[in-house]
């Protein structure tokens, strides 16, 4: 009995088995098309004001859906804006670390697939890119070429940004432009950038999302009227410390209550003084990143044995003390370093050029640099470099000397614009644009090699910048207002960055004049906090 039962029963599951096997042809036993929703990139930047557009990429497991049969489900930190496949809006009002979702779904499966970016809605030039200064007989002009972030190659062209947003003329006397940052940037908490003139009263610092004033330089001291015979030549700003000098070489210094703000404490109509004399400063070089020193710079009179000394940016207490380099003699020794100038020393040469890079064996933040040296006496030429450390107190930096070379380039340096490129890792470049070329060198082997030429432009090089990100970027700007931002990568030195589509002396951005001065906006950061 119980036999027959058992085979009954078996009997019956081989039907039901066959009667499935025989109906296979009424159901999908198709795999799932699965969608796969891209957004791009990590973080998109918009400006209030402006249209925001963002298309998904949807790829499909096994066969293409059309568009009209899913649905779409577009939301800004969760709240629905959009049902349609692109997104299209209105920017209307600043924020940061927008959570942008799509929701795609297919009604005939009811699965639903996401995709998801971040974004951030700034003001209009609350962006990174080049500054750049140009001039005609009228007046100054600042233009900005903008970017979403520090690794773009093409940029927007935005000119005479000054005038737009101040309803006042930038006047023809303007000397430069300086990024300045603050301890706790972000991207909602710019960078700003101080306008030097020669009149105090003409000398703007500029707020990093708009650049709208927000000071005006007699403000900042604590007797105003001080500035009115105040003949303005450099400003420096550093982590504690702003300095003013005047066109006599009389430095003038604030420091600030406290690191996260720009504009705290006042100047005193006091000049910096070392050894109870006041220093003469020449012309001085701002160091970012290494924290312990932000500022070395040519003391005396030209030809007349000057010397580079540092001003300390250490720490609040210390800021504002001038030392001077420790520098062994024997390393001097070592190094061939005789009967020459040096740093405590200059002789009677004159300072040509005074710049700095990153050693090729470290990385960016470490604090070390090298501080490189153009001196000429006569038609002769010299060039050093110096290992700069990070200072580990606020009483001593110390300096090694590592080249003292002749430099035998005939008349190129000359009325040359030079420049060494800062942060290129393994590739020691000294640039130098004279005429309507740009040449480079090595500068490891600048006593032996000539230098090579780069480009020839159409008109008269006048300004270089290379301190981008990544050090991968040369901005070049010429004398009929033209900018070109090149590449400084080994496999395509050179190349003219920009529209791919245009022959590549096409590629450049067009200000009014004569371009005059460049910097890279890193718009927060850049290694100062």
């Amino acid at each position: 009995m119980r036999k027959n039962i058992y085979g009954l029963l078996l009997l019956s599951l081989i039907m039901v088995l066959g009667s499935c096997y025989g109906d296979k042809g009424n159901y999908d036993y198709e795999d799932v098309n699965e969608i796969t929703v891209d957004l791009g990139g990590t973080k998109y930047t918009y400006v209030v004001g402006n249209v925001a557009r963002l298309e998904p990429t949807l790829t499909f497991a096994t066969q293409e859906i059309a568009e009209s049969e899913l649905e779409y489900n577009w939301t800004l930190n969760g709240e629905f804006i959009s049902d349609k496949r692109v997104l299209e809006f209105t920017v209307e009002k600043i924020a940061s670390q927008v959570e942008c979702q799509l929701r795609v779904t297919n009604p005939k499966t009811g699965l639903t697939y996401i995709g998801r970016t971040a974004m951030d809605f700034t003001q209009k030039y609350n962006l990174y890119g080049w500054l750049v200064l140009s001039k005609d007989e009228q007046a100054s002009y600042l233009n900005f070429m903008t970017a979403a972030g520090t690794d773009s190659q093409i940029y927007e062209e935005h000119l005479k940004v000054y005038q737009e947003q101040n309803r006042e003329t930038l006047p023809k006397e303007t000397l430069g432009l300086l990024e300045h940052f603050r301890s706790g940037g972000s991207s909602s908490n710019p960078s700003s950038v101080w306008i030097v003139n020669p009149k105090a009263d003409k000398c703007v610092d500029l707020e990093g999302a708009a650049f709208t004033k927000d000071l005006v330089l007699p403000d900042a001291f604590l007797e105003p009227s001080f500035t009115n015979n105040l003949k303005v030549k450099q400003i420096a700003e550093l982590k504690w410390l702003t300095v003013v000098v005047d066109q006599d070489g009389k430095a003038y210094t604030r420091k600030k209550l406290s690191e996260k703000a720009f504009h705290t404490g006042k100047f005193l109509s006091t000049p910096l003084t070392f050894e109870n004399k006041e220093v003469k400063v020449d012309r001085f070089l701002i160091i970012p990143e290494m924290r312990a020193l932000n500022m070395a710079f040519v003391e005396g009179e030209k030809g007349q044995h000057q010397r580079i000394l540092a001003l300390m940016d250490y720490d609040k207490q210390s800021a504002g003390k001038v030392l001077q380099f420790t520098v062994k003699q024997e390393d001097y020794d070592k190094n061939g370093f005789y009967d020459v100038p040096k740093l405590h020393d200059l002789l009677d040469y004159e300072v040509v050029y005074l710049g700095y890079a990153r050693p090729k064996t470290t990385g960016l933040t470490d604090g070390t640099y090298v501080m490189t040296l153009i001196l000429k006496k006569g038609s002769e030429y010299l060039y050093q470099e110096y290992s700069v450390n990070k200072a580990s107190t606020s009483n001593q930096i110390k300096a090694v000397p590592s080249i003292n070379k002749p430099i035998s380039f005939g008349n190129l340096l000359e009325g040359a614009v030079i420049y060494t490129a800062p942060y290129i890792n393994n590739r020691t470049y000294l640039l130098i644009g004279k005429g309507n070329d740009l040449y480079y060198v090595d500068r490891t082997t600048i006593d032996r090699d000539e230098p090579i030429k780069l480009k020839t432009f159409d008109a008269e090089v006048t300004a270089l910048n290379a301190e981008t990100s990544q050090g991968n970027q040369l901005g070049v700007g010429l004398s009929n207002g033209k900018f070109f931002v090149l590449s400084l990568k080994t496999a395509n030195l050179g190349e003219i960055l920009g529209d791919p589509d245009k022959k590549e002396f096409e590629r450049y951005y067009q200000m009014n004049g004569r371009v005059f001065d460049i910097r890279y906006r890193f718009k927060y950061s850049n290694g100062w906090t």
